[in-house]
């Protein structure tokens, strides 16, 4: 990995490709330079060679994908947060029957980073949009759970339901390069589990929680991960929250085993 981003520094996909060894081995600051100089690389092919068709539409955007869940994994939220509006940008060129695969991104990165006020701004996506809408829900509710506003975060979680018991949550996997219905089931168990946190309902919690970390490590392999950040990471936080430390720990240290 150390040696290939060198040898041919104009080939986009080349320099990138290092990153997914980085990432497996958790150097997530040497995965955010090598796609950072991918994207570099491909912006200047892209312009000059004017391409069109499926590189600059499908390895440009990975690059930028892989740039913002690496930079969100070292806490960077500018660039993190910026990418995620630049892939935002990008989804223009995404045209499936459900909708843009990423455009839940950018709500998604406010919400991991405090930015509450901004993704309770963020406009809502197209209801037929279940996997949006569903993680729109999702960020909201994290949102008004920070606020302490738990009647609004159960309206949200609510909302979250019906999406679950929609019947046609079982076409949302065929048309999205992603596990939609997987991801949907993560982000209720995930909101329902930060809820019960708020409301000092320990058991609950712990019982949503332990739900949405076994549906994730059951997510098929990719990179970057399908879910937009580790669970154990916010359940680690949640239990900081209610003032156990220990607990805490341990969901970190599993965390960072994995």
């Amino acid at each position: 990995a150390e040696r290939l981003g060198e040898i041919a520094p104009g080939a986009g996909h080349l320099v990138h490709m290092p990153s997914h060894i980085y990432l497996r081995v958790g150097r997530y600051h040497d995965a955010t330079l090598a796609n950072e100089e991918a994207v570099k690389a491909d912006q200047s092919y892209i312009a000059q060679c004017r391409a069109q068709g499926f590189y600059p539409v499908a390895y440009y955007p990975h690059n930028q994908h892989f740039l913002w869940y690496t930079s969100g994994m070292e806490g960077r939220s500018e660039l993190s947060i910026r990418t995620a509006r630049e892939i935002d940008r990008m989804n223009e060129h995404q045209n499936l029957a459900e909708g843009k695969p990423f455009s839940p991104l950018l709500i998604l990165t406010l919400a991991r980073f405090g930015k509450w006020d901004e993704a309770l701004s963020e406009p809502k996506p197209p209801a037929d949009q279940l996997f949006a809408a569903a993680m729109f829900h999702y960020a909201r509710g994290k949102a008004h759970a920070a606020k302490l506003d738990l009647d609004a975060t159960q309206q949200e979680l609510n909302a979250l339901e019906r999406i679950v018991a929609d019947p046609k949550i079982k076409v949302v996997d065929p048309t999205l390069p992603l596990p939609g219905e997987k991801l949907i089931m993560l982000s209720r168990h995930v909101l329902a589990g930060e809820l019960a946190g708020r409301r000092g309902q320990a058991a609950e919690m712990s019982r949503q929680f332990t739900t949405a970390i076994q549906l994730e490590d059951q997510l098929p392999y990719m990179e970057p991960p399908f879910w937009h950040q580790p669970v154990r990471q916010i359940y680690g936080a949640t239990l900081l929250q209610a003032g156990r430390a220990a607990d805490a720990e341990k969901t970190y240290l599993e965390d960072l085993e994995r």
